[in-house]
């Protein structure tokens, strides 16, 4: 379950959804994948003309020992090939959902 590095400054207080906290839940994920267990899924059609005919999933993740959430964001083409897969520090409604 690789992310890319991502250079995030942790200098300051880390608030709920900052950058600071996703890095270190995005650690957490990638050194105790076990700890985390997928809560639901959304999946729709991807809308970039580059994975055309792809699959655009965000995934709810629960850590069991913390309760802490986490949303990972993946992007697969026509051919199930991944595009993209990284961290998102919410889920992000799409056209036509209730926010």
């Amino acid at each position: 379950m690789g992310w890319a590095a991502m250079r995030v400054s942790c200098a300051g207080p880390g608030e709920l959804g900052s950058p600071c906290i996703r890095a270190e839940r995005r650690a957490n994920f990638q050194q105790n994948p076990g700890n985390w267990v997928p809560e639901s899924v959304h999946a729709e059609a991807t809308t970039s003309v580059r994975v055309r005919g792809g699959v655009s999933e965000q995934i709810l993740y629960r850590n069991t020992q913390t309760g802490e959430t986490m949303w990972r964001h993946r992007i697969t083409d026509a051919n199930g090939r991944l595009w993209d897969d990284h961290p998102r520090g919410s889920y992000k409604p799409r056209v036509g959902e209730v926010d």
